[in-house]
């Protein structure tokens, strides 16, 4: 991305390139995944115009634009590096006594990220799909499992058939094969992204039913195949992901849910019942 900036920078641009250059620099990413038709259209010129544009910057043509653009993302998403090189870097760092406030900036400045990135009518459509959809099938693999737990467990207090997929094994492929067009998918993943997340919503695009998918950019393989994408960052100081911002995700939607469906009442006085009984806490 530096280089393409830099290139704007250090080139005269026309008012319509200048124009396609500010969208570009606010939607980077969608560059990848749209044709240049459709960018034309989104920008308000000519798919010429966009062509003129990639070619000032350099570029034979915007399949060669494209694929800079791309490798440019894997390169970005490697560079985050493996847990083993995030947890080497944290050690070199030291500096025990400043963990906790460090710690905490960190979360924070993820929190408010994604915060800033939250749009209140995309949580009203999710929990639109949510209360309409028969089965909801809730799925995280690894450290994501645990956000998706919670929203499993705690949606299931007041809307039926909340089925979690926790597992990335041959039970997922069963569990999610049964998915139909009246069912929806609310996927977390988060780097390292796994194969089994990009099969599942392939088998639920293919039965189309509804795809919610709650990642850290929306260029992740599973993006694609959304309905809807909701972004959350992850960044932090040790060695595997930062949840807290997708688990804030996660109790929006779930406080959102609640309040919408207000015909839920007998079933958590009935669930609640049995879980003062049984001091199940």
């Amino acid at each position: 991305m530096d280089y393409i900036e830099s290139k704007i920078k250090g080139t005269s641009l026309t008012k319509t390139e200048e124009k396609i250059a500010s969208y570009f620099l606010e939607h980077k990413n969608q560059f990848c995944f749209k044709t240049a038709t459709d960018l034309a259209l989104d920008i308000g010129v000519s798919d010429t115009s966009i062509i003129r544009f990639v070619r000032t910057l350099g570029f034979n043509g915007y399949a060669d634009f494209q694929k800079h653009m791309k490798e440019n993302i894997v390169q970005q998403i490697s560079e985050s590096g493996s847990p083993l090189q995030r947890h080497k870097k944290a050690i070199e760092r030291g500096h025990i006594s400043n963990m906790a406030g460090e710690l905490l900036m960190t979360t924070l400045e993820n929190l408010n990220k994604t915060y800033d990135k939250i749009d209140m009518g995309v949580i009203e459509t999710i929990t639109n799909v949510l209360i309409k959809s028969r089965n909801k099938y809730i799925v995280g693999f690894g450290g994501t499992a645990s956000v998706a737990h919670f929203m499993e467990n705690k949606l299931g207090c007041f809307l039926p058939n909340c089925q979690g997929i926790f597992h990335a094994d041959v039970a997922a492929v069963h569990r999610i094969a049964d998915i139909t067009e009246k069912d929806c998918i609310v996927l977390f993943t988060f780097p390292r992204y796994t194969e089994m997340a990009l099969s599942l919503v392939e088998i639920a695009q293919r039965k189309k039913a509804e795809i919610i998918v709650i990642t850290d950019k929306i260029t992740c393989p599973v993006a694609f195949y959304a309905d809807i994408v909701l972004t959350a960052y992850v960044q932090t100081m040790g060695f595997c992901n930062s949840y807290i911002a997708p688990l804030w995700i996660a109790d929006l939607i779930i406080l959102a849910a609640s309040e919408k469906n207000t015909g839920s009442e007998g079933r958590i006085e009935l669930i609640d019942k049995y879980v003062n009984k049984h001091k199940l806490y």
